[in-house]
């Protein structure tokens, strides 16, 4: 009979059932079914744009967030079949898998958070007390969750017969509120460019600024919910902790691609999509939408 690590004389066959395996697994693959299709979908734009594009920056981001996403679900589908063979694995396997997830998740809501700030940044005609208040807050943001990340990996429990979460530690709340607090500064500053351009324009609508505005806000009510899950979940069940990595990596990996996708699809006459970055973009088309809705 396998002995685990969590008692020497005892196999927890009550716990091993093989539900949260099962969850899990279901997530993990869904997670993987929906990256692929969304890659699949947006094959042809994808080429067009990241051989016309004369941003390397936007490329960058654009792949990493497609394809580390990618990557990062099938190892997890991987690791998840793994471990249904595996019974009572190393603390330290578990905690190395988790750790690479975490730093997965680190870069791509990095990503995610950088782009809508930048268009933010844009949208308020590049200004320069804007621009500084993103850099500093997303300087301070990254910063603190770093450190928190390495406390999260370094104290998470998982279940003594599999690598599944069981709980995470009280750190794992500090970087729920930031990660919210960065939501509500985004949305807020969006509503608020939003609101203002309206009166501006006699409640005409500026249609890129609706698309960025849907766009942030669908992408971070999505985003918003998983963390508020896990604060919630933290005082009930405890099961959102076990599938949340893959579903942020799934949700900011196409939030990403597809808002860059978006904007790159907006019509805006005598340009070419390779030309500009997205920055220049939204500079460019709401200057023109602007003009263009005034009598």
């Amino acid at each position: 009979m396998p002995m685990c690590h969590g008692d020497p004389n005892v196999f927890d066959r009550e716990r091993f059932n093989g539900h949260d395996l099962v969850v899990v697994g279901c997530i993990a693959y869904s997670a993987l079914t929906l990256s692929i299709w969304e890659w699949l979908i947006n094959i042809e734009f994808e080429v067009e744009f990241l051989t016309s594009s004369s941003s390397r920056l936007m490329k960058l981001v654009y792949g990493t967030s497609r394809y580390l996403g990618i990557i990062i679900q099938l190892l997890n589908t991987r690791f998840v079949a793994t471990m249904r063979n595996v019974y009572c694995p190393p603390p330290d396997m578990c905690s190395r898998w988790f750790a690479l997830q975490l730093s997965v998740t680190f870069v791509l809501m990095f990503n995610f958070e950088g782009l809508l700030m930048a268009h933010v940044y844009a949208l308020y005609d590049k200004s320069f007390a804007v621009g500084s208040f993103l850099s500093v807050a997303m300087v301070t943001k990254v910063i603190s969750i770093g450190v928190l990340a390495v406390l999260i990996a370094k104290d998470v429990i998982f279940e003594t017969v599999s690598c599944v979460v069981q709980m995470l530690p009280p750190t794992a709340l500090a970087v729920c509120a930031l990660e919210l607090a960065g939501a509500v500064m985004i949305v807020g500053l969006t509503l608020y460019r939003y609101s203002t351009t309206m009166v501006q324009n006699r409640g005409r609508p500026i249609p890129l600024l609706k698309l960025v505005l849907r766009d942030g806000l669908v992408s971070f009510a999505l985003i918003s919910g998983l963390y508020l899950a896990i604060v919630i979940d933290t005082k009930t069940t405890g099961e959102v902790c076990r599938i949340i990595l893959p579903l942020t990596n799934a949700i900011a990996s196409i939030s990403t691609t597809r808002i860059i996708r978006n904007l790159r699809k907006f019509p805006v006459p005598n340009e070419r999509m390779g030309e500009v970055d997205d920055l220049q973009l939204t500079s460019v088309m709401m200057t023109r939408s602007s003009e263009s809705e005034l009598p």
